[in-house]
């Protein structure tokens, strides 16, 4: 009886030792399973990203938000590629559609000051200068010294009316941007713009 009950033991442990391969054995090969899918992901987005850069550098903004979606969709949670769409979608115009994506940016990554910069382009383009002016004032609390954000708020303040304010920033844009720089050359035409506005509003 104790052969046998050892014997039934023996067999026993053998058939766990089994069933504990096995299921180890599993375990094993699905991680490995989901190690190959998530690189398979990995790649797809690496080659969905190129593909959009080199989309974006000759302007196929629709190329470019193709090849976008498609790194969306192999890492929804990488800001980087929801900015990229975005941008690409304001190249086609779609500024609502745009300013959804910025938004999931800005939700992943809110330490971007451009990210604020661009969305409240897509917001001033949509005639919302009151949310363009409060993202552009985030861009400048990060980064204060940024000429261009300036810009883009003293042009939301214009067309929201805020004359003052706008030639303040106008005027900074002016100080902060290069003279080279296009965009020093716009802030200097408004500022002149302005001033005679103003003038003439005096006198």
């Amino acid at each position: 009886m104790r052969k046998f009950e050892r014997a039934g033991w023996a067999i026993g442990l053998g058939v766990f030792l089994c069933t504990l391969g096995f299921v180890f054995g599993r375990s094993g090969a699905s991680t490995s399973g989901k190690d190959e899918a998530a690189a398979a992901r990995r790649q797809a987005k690496e080659k969905a990203m190129v593909l959009a850069s080199a989309r974006f550098t000759v302007q196929d903004w629709r190329g470019a938000d193709e090849e976008y979606t498609k790194a969306i969709e192999a890492d929804p949670d990488d800001w980087s590629t929801w900015h990229g769409r975005a941008l690409a979608r304001v190249g086609i115009g779609d500024f609502a559609i745009a300013l959804s994506d910025f938004d999931r940016a800005v939700e992943l990554n809110g330490s971007m000051a451009n990210l604020y910069d661009h969305r409240g382009v897509a917001k001033a383009k949509l005639g919302r200068y009151e949310g363009a002016v409060s993202d552009f004032s985030q861009a400048i609390a990060m980064k204060p010294n940024e000429g261009g954000y300036h810009l883009h708020r003293a042009q939301a303040l214009e067309h929201r009316g805020d004359l003052d304010a706008a030639l303040s920033d106008y005027g900074k844009a002016v100080a902060l941007i290069q003279p080279l720089d296009f965009m020093h050359q716009v802030a200097s035409q408004r500022l002149s713009a302005l001033k005679a506005r103003r003038s003439r509003t005096y006198y």
